[in-house]
């Protein structure tokens, strides 16, 4: 079921306020996480495909891999790995969040622990 008076968001540029920026995803996640909207039993999906990266990490005591992962928005901002974490833990006990992101290093993007990491970890699969 879709969220009861819930805004859409897409890939076309301006369309309702979104313009394939790091802010309008913000935007966008902390509509979702805000205002009690999700409750045990929901289930959220969120899907990215497109450019993903690595860097030198800027908070190493929670990152898994040792490196900052981000996605690249359309405008060229960054959807860091350590916000996405934030945000994945907001949602309530008892939902379900499935995540799938098709981005060149996209195996430590969320931060969680059960991250598929081969010869490191298989904690969760």
């Amino acid at each position: 079921q879709i969220l009861p008076g819930s805004r859409r968001w897409g890939v076309n540029q301006g369309h309702d306020g979104w313009d394939g920026g790091a802010a309008s995803f913000w935007e966008m996640a902390n509509w979702v996480v805000g205002a009690n909207r999700l409750s045990a039993g929901d289930h959220f999906f969120f899907y990215f495909s497109g450019h993903g990266a690595k860097t030198e990490p800027h908070s190493a005591p929670k990152e898994l891999d040792g490196r900052d992962e981000w996605l690249a928005t359309a405008n060229l901002g960054r959807i860091m790995d350590n916000d996405f974490y934030d945000f994945l833990t907001q949602f309530p006990a008892g939902s379900t969040v499935t995540a799938i992101v098709d981005a060149c290093h996209s195996e430590g993007f969320s931060d969680l622990p059960f991250n598929y990491m081969p010869g490191k970890s298989t904690k969760g699969m």
